[in-house]
């Protein structure tokens, strides 16, 4: 996972962020390390989502939204259904 992440992002505090899926349980694990990109600050799962059976984004929660959730930073593409 850390090796090839799903996503990567740089911090403003130089740390780096990493999220990779985790088949087993099903969520994602995101990552915090270093500055050095080698020391592990700490893991944890992301909040819940869940997924169809290809893979896909089906639902996602964000909680505590208000102070937690970034608006103009969210995006999402509708889907047709049937």
């Amino acid at each position: 996972m850390i090796q090839s992440p799903r996503k990567t992002e740089i911090q403003s505090d130089g740390r780096i962020r990493k999220w990779g899926w985790i088949k087993e349980e099903t969520k994602f694990l995101r990552v915090i390390l270093l500055e050095d990109g080698e020391t592990f600050h700490n893991a944890f799962f992301d909040r819940p989502i869940d997924l169809d059976g290809q893979g896909n984004l089906v639902s996602m929660t964000i909680e505590h939204a208000r102070a937690n959730a970034r608006p103009e930073e969210f995006s999402f593409q509708p889907c047709r259904l049937g």
